[in-house]
């Protein structure tokens, strides 16, 4: 609008004086038909007022410089005062015609807005995620002129900002154009002009949709917090089950090769009593291992996972894993190029999750088979891979092996499945060092776990 009045009250005059040294050339019809435009310009920028005041302005300077006698408001022939009634009465025509134009094409645009606004609101789409309320405040705002837009939730010491779009930011409902109550006692408060009739209505629509978009972000916060509950209900089910059948069986074993040796009854060999030692021996290491994946995933899932990378030698870091089983691994081949590069990791971490690999491809192994370890480089980065002749997985649970609790059957080779945590166990730390796990098919038959790390600079 202050564009529109510069332009009568300065452009015009300017435009007038420009055109005086070619009066005597295009006359008062020319001049007259010239100036039109400028009534005309104002009224498409600032709408009917500021046009009226340019066509007075231009009917006057007119006057005063063009018609004679020049520098009065006096007119010497009936036909310049006639030429001069027709300018104003032609400006202020097609200059209202143009602000109704103009008002019309507003509304058109306003109201194509408001019925797309409307229907993207009736849609549901915008209820759908948890930035609901910020994306339809900021909707709003866009779609009804007003400063600001926010909603705000009552706290002990007044007002808290939700979510807003514009400036200055609302911070209470206090002089606010226009305010509605949501849903938990917050509020809609709109910072602005006075608001028409139709930007009320599509308020209220926007209100009721605000609503709903609260109460569908408490609704996900329950299913949420419902979803994590039975979620860990059942980590609480497979554990228990999986600890009853894994910690009963090696603790049946110790107790009753103890008891056997505490006897007085009977008169026990020296071999006799070598293989209760080997049994209580042997039990003592599955519990070991038990407590341990539990202790490992109970680190992951607590975020307590602490990760030093460094680089690591990867040939002592296999070698450091098969030591650590307590399983027979002389059916294990070590194949590592002189050449190897060391990897980023955790040589702690590394280390168990090898292990880990190594003693599921053992206990899974068919008699009679053997169990390789192999590296190479490839690229930037090293693979460790672990080999094994066993039935293999199925491409369809090759993910769901790195669940907690996976188990796919009893009884493997080593004696000791575990409970469904050694895989998922080693893919966490594979993860927390920047690495990948990846599980293949052997060619011949049998599974191919690869371990790839980055390649130390």
């Amino acid at each position: 609008m202050t564009v529109a009045w510069l332009a009568a009250f300065v452009a015009i005059p300017l435009f007038l004086f420009g055109l005086l040294p070619f009066k005597d050339s295009i006359g008062v019809p020319g001049m007259l038909l010239a100036l039109l435009l400028g009534p005309i310009a104002v009224a498409m920028v600032g709408g009917l007022l500021p046009a009226l005041t340019a066509s007075a302005v231009a009917f006057v300077l007119a006057d005063w410089y063009y018609i004679e006698p020049t520098h009065s408001l006096r007119f010497a022939h009936a036909g310049d005062a006639l030429a001069l009634v027709v300018f104003v009465a032609v400006s202020s025509l097609v200059s209202g015609l143009v602000d109704r134009l103009a008002r019309r094409s507003t509304q058109l645009a306003r109201s194509q807005a408001e019925t797309e606004t409307l229907a993207q609101l009736a849609s549901g789409t915008a209820l759908l995620d948890s930035e609901a309320l910020h994306r339809l405040v900021t909707e709003l705002h866009l779609a009804v002129d007003v400063d600001s837009v926010a909603v705000l939730a009552p706290t002990l010491d007044g007002w808290r900002i939700e979510a807003s779009s514009g400036e200055p930011v609302p911070v209470a409902p206090d002089g606010a154009s226009y305010s509605a109550e949501l849903a938990g006692g917050s509020m809609l408060v709109v910072h602005g002009p006075s608001l028409p009739a139709d930007d009320r209505r599509l308020l209220s629509a926007f209100v009721a949709h605000l609503r709903l978009a609260q109460e569908t972000l408490v609704l996900q916060t329950s299913a949420l917090e419902a979803a994590g509950l039975a979620e860990a209900n059942r980590l609480r089910e497979s554990l228990l089950a999986a600890v009853s059948h894994d910690l009963r069986g090696p603790l049946a074993s110790i107790k009753a090769a103890a008891t056997s040796l505490l006897s007085d009854d009977v008169e026990w060999s020296p071999n006799d009593v070598r293989t209760f030692c080997k049994t209580i021996d042997a039990s003592a290491d599955c519990l070991h291992s038990v407590i341990t994946d539990l202790l490992d995933m109970g680190r992951v899932q607590a975020g307590m996972l602490s990760v030093h990378v460094q680089p690591v030698a990867v040939e002592e870091v296999v070698y450091g894993a098969l030591a650590s089983l307590f399983v027979d691994v002389s059916t294990v081949d070590v194949e590592m190029p002189e050449d190897l590069p060391p990897v980023l990791g955790d040589p702690a971490l590394l280390e168990r999750a090898v292990a880990n690999v190594v003693l599921n491809a053992l206990n899974w192994a068919p008699e009679g088979t053997r169990v390789r370890v192999e590296a190479g480089v490839s690229g930037e980065r090293v693979d460790v891979r672990i080999v094994d002749r066993g039935a293999g997985i199925p491409r369809d649970r090759r993910t769901a092996v790195f669940q907690p609790f996976q188990r796919f059957g009893d009884g493997g080779r080593a004696g000791y499945d575990g409970i469904g945590l050694g895989l998922a166990v080693t893919k966490a730390f594979v993860d927390a060092m920047d690495g990948e796990i990846v599980i293949d098919d052997t060619p011949g038959g049998g599974t191919t776990v690869a371990i790839t790390l980055q390649v130390a600079p």
